[in-house]
């Protein structure tokens, strides 16, 4: 699960916003040139102003099918998560559902239809809310806008202090073409990461410093995978 571990975090911390209706963005995960898998997302703006986010994602393993995840996270129209979900399916099943509060999240864990509940508070007065959740869709950074808060990790179950900047525009290349992109950073912890982003959020590249990289599957190429 190494290379979900690397991936699943980066791809939902940058997740793309469309405007409603939503629409479906197809990628490939790779690493070191070798396909790792594919993953679907989908997303869309609630009545409330929020933020709703579908992904799928299939990576495959050395031996036996596919890992295969699920998750839904829905956030308010600040950035703050209210309900995550998260269901991996391999040599087993296993669901997470994380709800947020003030507080912290409660979190329930089924394996093998056994629940475990827990709760993981945040320290008092820390920031939680992602504004870069609705950057270029709504909101509209300049280069070097930067901040720091707490993101919950859906594989760890426990807050991270994320720094989260704006780079200013870069140039990446999709399929044959180069072309401009928001470029993105997140330092979790001292985990990097850079998304390479549309002008209304749309992710084109997210890159790890574990050398994880998805990519946009380019109009016309031939897609597999989840929903592929």
């Amino acid at each position: 699960m190494t290379a979900l571990r690397r991936i699943s975090p980066l791809f939902l911390a940058w997740a793309a916003v469309f405007v409603a209706p939503a629409a479906e963005v197809h990628m490939q995960i790779t690493k070191d040139a070798k396909l790792l898998g594919y993953a679907t997302l989908g997303q869309h703006i609630n009545a409330e102003g929020g933020k709703t986010v579908e992904m799928r994602m299939e990576v495959n393993r050395n031996s036996g099918a596919p890992l295969k995840l699920h998750q839904l996270s829905i956030y308010d129209s600040t950035g703050h998560p209210q309900r995550m979900v998260l269901e991996i399916v391999g040599s087993e099943r296993t669901e997470t559902i994380a709800a947020f509060d003030g507080a912290g999240a409660r979190v329930s864990k089924m394996v093998h239809g056994l629940a475990k509940n827990s709760r993981v508070n945040r320290a008092a007065n820390a920031p939680w809310g992602d504004a870069s959740e609705f950057w270029f869709l709504r909101d509209h950074p300049k280069k070097g806008d930067h901040f720091m808060t707490l993101h919950f990790s859906m594989d760890r179950l426990d807050w991270e202090l994320t720094e989260i900047t704006y780079l200013g525009m870069r140039e990446v290349t999709v399929g044959s073409k180069k072309v401009q992109a928001n470029a993105v950073q997140s330092d979790t912890e001292g985990r990097f990461s850079t998304a390479y982003l549309d002008e209304v959020g749309n992710p084109i590249r997210l890159e790890t410093d574990g050398g994880v990289t998805m990519a946009v599957i380019a109009s016309g190429a031939k897609k597999s995978g989840p929903n592929g």
